[in-house]
């Protein structure tokens, strides 16, 4: 088969054949494609081409172009033939066995640098930490280090090859120093010494399996297939970064993932119902045709989600919020509390205030163990122990005499206090780590009914807290039994979650 470009083609004729050849094979988009074959082959500029136009190709350009010509032909993507792949103000190097970056990815990158500025604007980060999950070829990484100076950014892939890749661009932009890049899978390959990112990003595998074999020729036959198949629904791998971001990201930080068109939605209903992390907003961004492509979920700064493993820094956080007399949502066995700190310093006050209610009873103690009760209390009668120690922990709350040391502002009038141990391992797990009694009333504002699910807790009241633990809706939603232990015998003065007929009974089998 005789040559399609040789040393008697000038650059126009040259030019000309290609676009010719990749217009008869189906190429979307032949001009294009033979301007940048041309351009990169001979590592040109757009002014040179219009300058030699009329000058004769040597030999080993002529056999560089038909080389390139043939590749493309054979459905080659333009990247991998010509080395490189232009990306918002980069031209990134390009290599087979590694994603070619995509135009909707500037997207994600976008949405990136409005967060990071968001961040400046609030104070938040000034050299914003950034982990770039999936990262390919370093698109998401590199472009980030080369647009904001100050951002730190940690780039990791399971592909030996994208690491390689990733580091090349890193190197090439110029931008190496202020990229970590790591081989392994998602959040693996970081120690203990990375801490937490200001902004997770990611441009996972996410085609749908069934949406493989409508892909064009040249993605199936060339791209790796690691970095394209998402399983059924296009979610595998974004499931697998949600399930371990509360460990990895910041408060108030920004979750920013590239998905397919079709499984935004699920994947907006996956943060909102996650089980280990809060978020305050959760959006999706359309691409640059229209269609949606980006998820965007700002992590919530005080929202916090507890009752699995690895919660304990949502419990630090509430812990060192306490120990500042600041106030803390959090889930008990009947409702969600508001509670301050028992302790030198704290301001009961401070939960009427919040609640919008005037100081017209003491507020009860939350105690982690049956036992505290007579730590707490003072000459408490036999069958308030009975009582005790036959609905605890649980919802019954005993008021017995306080103990003399006990400051007056913690109590009713008569000196005497509301005790209650909780059948809930948040809630007691929360008074291990703080290492004392939580003043707790139920979260709620005055007026208004007490609330078991926290999707219902009043705005108004949350903003003025720093944290709230929360772990879903609570069973219960009824409230404690109230038990008065001052005289004799015992007066009940609400009915709650334990009714009237099984205190009766533990009372009738002490005597």
């Amino acid at each position: 088969m005789p040559s399609i470009i040789d040393s008697e083609s000038t650059y126009s004729s040259a030019l000309a054949s290609i676009k010719r050849e990749l217009e008869a094979a189906g190429d979307s988009n032949p001009v294009v494609s033979a301007n940048w074959i041309l351009r990169e082959t001979l590592g040109i500029s757009g002014s040179d081409m219009i300058l030699k136009a009329s000058d004769l190709l040597d030999g080993d350009q002529a056999a560089a172009l038909e080389s390139a010509l043939m590749r493309r032909l054979a459905g080659e993507p333009l990247q991998y033939i010509t080395g490189t792949a232009p990306f918002r103000y980069l031209d990134l190097e390009a290599r087979p066995g590694v994603f070619i970056p995509r135009p909707e990815t500037e997207v994600a990158v976008s949405q990136v640098l409005e967060c990071i500025e968001a961040m400046r604007a609030d104070g938040l980060a000034d050299a914003p930490k950034v982990i770039d999950l999936c990262c390919g070829s370093g698109t998401i990484a590199v472009s980030i280090a080369s647009e904001c100076p100050k951002a730190l950014l940690t780039a990791v892939d399971i592909s030996a090859d994208a690491v390689e890749l990733t580091k090349a661009n890193a190197q090439r932009a110029g931008v190496f120093e202020r990229v970590s890049v790591m081989q392994g899978d998602l959040f693996e390959p970081l120690d203990g010494d990375a801490g937490l990112f200001d902004i997770v990003a990611s441009n996972p595998p996410y085609i749908p399996t069934a949406k493989l074999s409508a892909m064009p020729r040249e993605v199936l036959d060339y791209e790796p297939m690691l970095a394209l198949d998402g399983g059924e629904d296009g979610l595998d791998t974004f499931r697998l970064i949600l399930a371990r971001l509360h460990e990895h990201i910041a408060s108030g930080g920004c979750f920013i993932c590239e998905l397919d068109e079709d499984a935004l939605d699920a994947a907006a209903e996956l943060c909102k119902k996650a089980p280990n992390i809060a978020f305050d907003e959760v959006r999706i961004v359309d691409d640059l045709a229209g269609r949606p492509r980006v998820l965007v979920a700002r992590v919530s700064s005080k929202r916090l989600k507890v009752g699995f493993e690895g919660d304990d820094r949502a419990f630090s956080m509430a812990k060192e919020a306490l120990d500042l007399n600041a106030a803390v949502v959090f889930p008990t066995d009947t409702v969600f509390g508001i509670g301050v700190k028992v302790a030198p310093g704290s301001n009961p006050a401070l939960l009427f205030e919040i609640k919008r209610r005037p100081k017209d009873s003491a507020i009860p103690w939350l105690i982690g163990e049956p036992g505290d009760l007579l730590e707490y209390g003072k000459s408490v009668p036999d069958y308030a122990k009975a009582l005790a120690e036959a609905f605890w922990p649980g919802p019954l709350t005993l008021v017995v005499e306080a103990a003399d040391e006990i400051g007056s502002e913690w109590l009713a009038e008569d000196r005497t206090i509301a005790i209650r141990c909780p059948n809930s391992d948040i809630a007691r797990k929360l008074i291990s780590i703080v290492g004392a009694p939580l003043a707790t009333t139920s979260a709620n504002i005055s007026g208004c009914g007490a609330v078991a699910d926290p999707a219902e807790l009043d705005p108004q009241l949350i903003g003025q807290v720093p944290i709230v633990l929360e772990s879903g809706a609570i069973e219960s939603g009824i409230p404690s039994t109230i038990v008065s232990c001052i005289g004799d015998a015992p007066i009940i003065l609400r009915e709650g979650g334990i009714s009237a007929e099984d205190i009766e009974s533990a009372i009738a089998a002490l005597e």
